[in-house]
């Protein structure tokens, strides 16, 4: 009965036909997410029609499981994620560095190709609308991924080239911003964390240069201070840990 709840929650439908509760029910044994997941990705592949609040099957269960539909959490994750066009995936991608939740100017500020920012808008209401992310009420357009396991899958798919260089952006882009005193949003206190988990996500490349292993160390090391002060002292130890095994 949950899973139908879920189910129909999430279609936006009152009318489900059995056998689809069924095969969802037998392929998730109920996890939520799962569930929810595997909804998605099989409206995505047309297998289902919505139609003035009914689900209607398009294919058999028999049809579906010829299919193959991936059988894990993340396997359903990353089928839906395959499925984006080039310039969405891009996007999604980008939005992994930055963090579990995003806004625009960040993404935008970073993201590699310049001739896609124009449309980045439209390429992260498309996220929304495929409920891959989900937008905050906030007067700046800011988004987070509706799962971590989300954020994590997209992560993955990039080369260790890939995250090198969009860390280093990432942690440029704070870095200038904090610098300028128009962006108060952007506090030294609230930035050097953000500075040291980039930089340092960066140095750990094998292609790290000198400067990029500096800059990770030094931030690292402020990071590690300011926990310091505010009582946070094991995540101090931590910080400088990994500070000093950049080092080495």
């Amino acid at each position: 009965d949950d899973t139908a709840a879920l189910i129909g929650e999430r279609l936006s439908v009152t009318v489900l036909p059995p056998l689809l509760i069924d095969f969802i029910y037998e392929q998730t044994h109920g996890h939520p997410f799962f569930a929810s997941e595997l909804v998605c990705a099989l409206r995505e592949a047309g297998a289902l029609r919505l139609v003035d609040g009914v689900c209607q099957l398009t294919q058999t269960p028999t049809e579906l499981r010829l299919q193959r539909f991936p059988t894990t959490m993340d396997g359903v994750v990353r089928s839906r994620i395959d499925r984006l066009r080039p310039q969405q995936l891009l996007a999604l991608k980008v939005a992994s560095v930055v963090g579990r939740t995003f806004v625009h100017r960040i993404v935008d500020g970073v993201h590699p190709i310049a001739a896609d920012r124009v449309y980045l808008r439209s390429y992260l209401d498309d996220l929304e609308q495929q409920e891959l992310t989900a937008r905050h009420a906030t007067i700046e357009p800011t988004y987070s991924f509706r799962h971590i396991l989300i954020q994590e899958i997209t992560y993955s798919t990039l080369s260790f080239a890939q995250r090198r260089e969009l860390h280093l952006a990432v942690a440029s882009w704070y870095e200038r911003r904090s610098s300028e005193a128009t962006h108060a949003s952007y506090p030294p206190e609230e930035v050097t964390p953000l500075l040291a988990h980039h930089y340092g996500q960066a140095a750990e490349h094998p292609l790290a240069t000198a400067v990029e292993l500096r800059k990770a160390v030094a931030a690292l090391v402020r990071a590690g201070n300011q926990a310091l002060r505010s009582g946070a002292a094991r995540e101090a130890v931590g910080l400088c840990e990994r500070g000093l095994t950049l080092t080495s």
